[in-house]
């Protein structure tokens, strides 16, 4: 409304997909995307056709910060009535379980860039947690996008909308951390330390953890400290290990904060 249609009421024909009864477009319900003409930022559809799930948290008058429940934005093809609702701005709660008709996302598309899974992937994997993420994110992973790859073998490694396969997991996350992917080193390198269906040694794990340390993942900093402080792998160096606790402490990782304050660090 606001990028298209101003404070005009009503609204102006092709201003949108709203309700039939407003008369403003010929769709019975959504509409395919592209299907009204761009605001002046060159973006479609940022009003009506589906109310858009955002990842902020909501507290009414205090947006956003609530325990479970959602931003959704951008009204639909099934409102009519209340004329700031039709707002662009105009702003609601939802808890993310709830499932409506005229309830989606929004996604961004960029000219040039070729168009994977990734996004809706992550979006569906990181708020809805729904069993499509896991297809999603195979499209993306096989198309070698390392994000994509390591969400996958987390999935996996979680038996999260796919079955649990820790060889499975450690394959996507490998593709994922050859690419240099910090979160998959440092997956990888837990995996060996836990032999959690890995054939490496702790050599391995060092490897891996020690790179991903290096790019400054707070988890590996731990384990690379643990691997010093407990001499896996490599020769006991306390100064070493205190070293890495107090850079993945720094960084906010509790495991890390609790043995620096327990050890008197």
């Amino acid at each position: 409304m606001e990028s298209l249609g101003g404070t005009q009421w009503p609204p102006p024909k092709g201003v949108g997909n709203y309700d039939p009864t407003l008369g403003v477009d010929s769709y019975v319900n959504t509409s395919p995307v592209g299907s009204f003409r761009a605001n002046c930022f060159g973006l479609y559809d940022m009003g009506g056709n589906v109310w858009q799930w955002c990842e902020d948290r909501y507290v009414k008058n205090s947006y956003p910060q609530d325990h479970d429940v959602r931003v959704v934005r951008g009204a639909s093809w099934t409102h009519f009535h209340v004329y700031e609702r039709l707002w662009s701005s105009f702003r609601f709660g939802s808890r993310p379980d709830v499932r409506y008709p005229d309830y989606g996302f929004r996604c961004v598309l960029i000219k040039g860039v070729r168009p994977c899974g990734l996004t809706i992937g992550t979006i569906i994997a990181r708020f809805l947690e729904c069993r499509d993420a896991c297809e999603w994110n195979r499209v993306a992973a096989e198309q070698g996008y390392a994000i994509a790859q390591n969400y996958l073998g987390e999935m996996y490694d979680k038996g999260e909308g796919v079955a649990r396969d820790l060889s499975k997991a450690s394959e996507w996350y490998r593709k994922s951390a050859d690419q240099g992917n910090s979160i998959a080193q440092s997956h990888l390198g837990i995996m060996c330390i836990n032999d959690k269906g890995m054939v490496e040694n702790l050599s391995s794990a060092l490897d891996w953890l020690r790179k991903a340390a290096d790019q400054g993942d707070a988890d590996a900093q731990f384990y690379l400290g643990w691997m010093y402080d407990n001499g896996m792998g490599i020769a006991w160096d306390r100064t070493e290990a205190v070293a890495w606790y107090r850079k993945a402490a720094a960084q906010g990782n509790s495991n890390a904060r609790d043995w620096l304050r327990e050890n008197g660090y």
